[in-house]
């Protein structure tokens, strides 16, 4: 927890934390052609999105080795499902890229809960019990937070209110903070909430396999801040959260002036992006006078 001063992690920079499938990955296949190239190592965990209607048919797999400067990744063991890499025509000039998404979900700066392991893989984490980083400014103390290529897995903590994975908490203009190139898996609470904060930096993260809404926007106030190129993969419903998170969204957005460029959501229990604009603002931010159903629009765009 962090109240005044500076929070950096940095783990090594990486050209890319996640891509797209440049051709089908077929069934027993051992082989991913990617459309950008990548600098993942042998050993490193990887995740492939659904492209059918079954996010059962995610996988995480491991990389082997990359060759083709990088656009081609071989892996240990073939993967289970077909995920597909191709151009659907419609003909008059109208397509849609149906195009698996892969991530990278290791870093070597790691931040991990400790969780609580049963007979059988199946009991990982059955206490849903895990880390958690808050930032929580209070008054005009300066707190600045930058987060970048590091790994953060077993995080949040289900039924505790504001145990989220990463939480900025009423911490007014964060410029200058950012979490940027990080990967969170397996929370039991969210990956990032921003809560009444502005004018932060969200930038190519991978988020997969987290319980309630993902990336996360709370009360209605937050403005200015800033999603860029951001993937959330396999967002589970939750029963310890909102009622909104029994049918989550990836992106839940309750304020619409903010900007969201190039983000994707690759496999959800209900919704990708959800904007639930209300009359006033909500929570320890609650204000008549807040209408974010009356705010003006940031930016969405190639989501």
């Amino acid at each position: 927890a962090l109240r005044q001063g500076y929070l950096e992690l940095h783990g090594k920079p990486r050209i890319s934390t996640w891509t797209r499938l440049a051709m089908t990955a077929e069934q027993n296949a051992s082989t991913l052609y990617l459309q950008e190239p990548v600098d993942w190592s042998g050993g490193e965990s990887i995740v492939l999105a659904p492209t059918g209607r079954d996010n059962n048919e995610t996988e995480v797999l491991s990389v082997n080795s990359t060759s083709d400067g990088g656009h081609t990744v071989h892996l240990n063991t073939p993967v289970s499902y077909t995920h597909h890499g191709i151009t659907e025509d419609f003909g008059e000039g109208h397509t849609m890229e149906i195009r698996a998404e892969v991530g990278l979900l290791s870093r070597n700066v790691i931040v991990e809960g400790s969780v609580i392991e049963g007979d059988s893989p199946d009991d990982l984490g059955w206490d849903q019990y895990g880390a958690h980083i808050m930032v929580h400014r209070v008054g005009f103390n300066f707190t600045q937070v930058r987060l970048s290529h590091v790994e953060f897995r077993h995080m949040g903590q289900a039924f505790r209110l504001g145990r989220y994975a990463i939480h900025f908490h009423l911490s007014g203009n964060m410029s200058g903070s950012y979490v940027r190139c990080c990967a969170i898996h397996h929370s039991f609470n969210r990956a990032i909430t921003a809560h009444g904060v502005h004018n932060m930096l969200f930038e190519g993260n991978v988020a997969y396999d987290i319980k309630g809404h993902t990336f996360f926007i709370e009360d209605g106030v937050e403005t200015e801040n800033r999603y860029i190129r951001n993937l959330g993969m396999v967002t589970r419903g939750s029963s310890s959260l909102l009622n909104t998170d029994q049918i989550p969204a990836t992106f839940w957005i309750t304020n619409p002036n903010n900007i969201f460029l190039e983000n994707a959501a690759a496999g959800s229990r209900a919704y990708g992006f959800w904007y639930d604009l209300d009359d006033r603002s909500f929570g320890p931010s609650f204000s008549r006078n807040i209408c974010p159903n009356k705010e003006k629009m940031g930016r969405f765009e190639d989501n």
